[in-house]
């Protein structure tokens, strides 16, 4: 590991406490000082003379000078490549693409933001704001103004399988976001933002919510198209500024199936490297192209198995207390709570999850700045509830939101805690080819 990393490494495994209480070791605070997700859009704006979100950027030690003078940047964002998984495929020597990266430029941690999951992690990456600023605070939300719980990547009812009725019914993508994203502040100073996604996900609610005002959502059918794509579209338009913003899910996809130690993540792993290496990196060396690119994660995953699994019907004491299911995800759950029932549904998580978790009250979290500091969305408070479950280790929740629903469902690869194995994410910086 290099010096920079190391360092950094050891900044983000500081503990933390929400009030009076220590965090666990394994947690990792979210570092929306510079260390996170949530500050690189911020820098790409900052990048092109820009303002906008508020929020800072990206830490100079993160950044290093491989963003000077480029007149693209391309910014790939990979669902679920954990920084601890890569770290750990990488020591093999077999991963192609990520040590060429790691060679050319600059190679650290960063963390997820909280809860560390896509709908969050996603709405922060497209807008440069912490969960707090856009108010999109886990997979699963409860929305007391419309009274039902959404599903925050159909974004619809969680009953409703059509994608985007949220859409619809809030009349456009920016009125149900609340702020604007990265790419309306990016187009409206003239440069192009394009947004590049799996075909089979280019018109599902989150995308089109958070694509809003991009010069063009670019459809690939795996990762060697797309890497054509993007190697195409950097070696065009010279002297025109453009941000290339690419996502792709399918080491996400493949843990939550196989897990996370078979050899099946580190396999995509290896495909992704290759064909960054093959179709991009290789061609472009020695060329003189004016671009840098980014490489980073939304969250990791930690396994879990059947054993750790815990069914919230089964918690004795919480039934007739609880005001709507409980939210958020399986690994962070908010627990919206009748009046004057707090004390005891904390108390009843507390005894029933037997230190399995750490049970706080959600104000006091909010205060401390879990969900990030600066201005909040309005709704927030309303939909992360007033007690959250932050669970330890593998532990994770069960909650039957269909009825044919069972626990088994979600074993294998979960995220949305704060374990280091779901918070902490890889960020990779280097040019392509040669600047001019």
């Amino acid at each position: 590991m290099n010096p920079i990393a190391q360092r950094i490494l050891k900044r983000l495994r500081r503990t933390a406490s929400i009030g009076d209480a220590t965090l666990p070791d394994e947690f990792v605070w979210p570092a929306y000082d510079g260390y996170s997700l949530a500050n690189v859009a911020s820098t790409v704006l900052r990048h092109f003379g820009i303002g906008g979100t508020g929020a800072p950027g990206l830490a100079e030690e993160v950044l290093g000078g491989e963003l000077d003078g480029a007149e693209k940047l391309v910014i790939t964002l990979v669902d679920a490549l954990g920084y601890l998984t890569l770290t750990q495929a990488m020591e093999s020597g077999r991963v192609p693409g990520f040590q060429t990266l790691a060679e050319r430029g600059r190679f650290v941690p960063l963390t997820s933001v909280f809860p560390s999951t896509t709908a969050a992690a996603l709405s922060s990456f497209h807008t440069g704001l912490p969960p707090a600023g856009h108010g999109v605070a886990g997979y699963r939300m409860y929305m007391p103004d419309r009274g039902y719980v959404a599903n925050m990547i159909r974004l619809s009812a969680e009953a409703d399988e059509r994608m985007g009725r949220m859409l619809r019914n809030s009349g456009d993508a920016r009125a149900l976001l609340g702020v604007p994203t990265v790419h309306n502040l990016l187009t409206a100073a003239g440069v192009s933002s394009y947004c590049m996604i799996h075909r089979s996900l280019a018109h599902s609610g989150l995308s089109e919510m958070l694509y809003d005002g991009a010069t063009d959502v670019v459809p690939f059918v795996n990762a060697s198209d797309l890497f054509i794509q993007v190697r195409r579209m950097v070696t065009s338009d010279p002297g025109r500024p453009a941000c290339i913003w690419l996502y792709t899910d399918t080491m996400d996809t493949i843990q939550h199936k196989y897990g996370t130690r078979g050899e099946e993540p580190e396999g995509e792993i290896y495909s992704l490297g290759y064909s960054i290496e093959r179709e991009l990196l290789s061609p472009l060396e020695g060329q003189d192209v004016n671009a840098a690119f980014m490489l980073l994660a939304d969250h990791g995953h930690i396994q879990v198995d059947e054993a750790d699994i815990v069914q919230v019907a089964e918690l004795p004491g919480l039934k007739h207390r609880l005001a709507a299911p409980p939210t958020g995800t399986a690994r962070s759950a908010y627990f919206h709570v009748r009046d004057g029932a707090v004390t005891d549904v904390r108390s009843a998580l507390e005894s029933g999850l037997a230190g399995a978790a750490c049970i706080v009250e959600t104000p006091r979290a909010l205060a401390d700045g879990l969900w990030g500091n600066g201005p909040r969305a309005p709704e927030l408070p309303g939909r992360i509830g007033d007690v959250l479950a932050l669970m330890r280790g593998s532990t994770t929740l069960f909650h039957a939101y269909r009825d044919d629903a069972v626990p088994s469902d979600i074993a294998g690869g979960r995220h949305g805690g704060l374990h280091e194995r779901e918070m902490l994410i890889p960020f990779f910086i280097a040019g392509l080819g040669v600047r001019g």
